[in-house]
């Protein structure tokens, strides 16, 4: 089990860092574009408010808006940016203190918004399998 869990955070470092985003579908490869445009932060203490307003203090920070997807969930949209811009700020948010985690939003080839990472794995055992420890 901690092989299989440890190979799953690999694989998923490992596309969080390479040129190309994809994912298989019914056995069909989908690639992904960054937005450019926007990103996700993960916060148990800051909702999207609180980081507009602490992103409005940074002169270099052009936020267009903020919104909650859910209690710790909030998407940062930027006005006038870049694939390299959003990317740099999200790096500098993902080291700040009251921030869990932060994510590029990714867009599918029909620019459609799907979603972004998490910090989290989830693994379910098929019905037949129980946990060994």
């Amino acid at each position: 089990m901690r092989k299989l869990l440890f190979a799953l955070l690999v694989s998923a470092g490992m596309m969080c860092h390479g040129q190309e985003y994809f994912r298989y579908v019914g056995g069909q490869k989908r690639v992904f574009e960054i937005s450019e445009t926007k990103f996700l932060v993960i916060s148990d203490t800051l909702n999207s408010s609180d980081i507009k307003r602490e992103m409005d203090r940074s002169p270099s920070s052009r936020v267009k808006n903020t919104y909650d997807l859910n209690n710790r969930l909030s998407v940062v949209e930027m006005q006038d940016a870049n694939r390299s811009s959003v990317l740099d700020l999200q790096w500098q948010w993902s080291s700040k203190e009251d921030v869990s985690y932060t994510s590029p939003v990714f867009i599918d080839e029909t620019g459609r918004e799907i979603g972004g990472l998490t910090n989290q794995v989830i693994v379910r055992l098929k019905k037949n399998h129980t946990e060994s420890k």
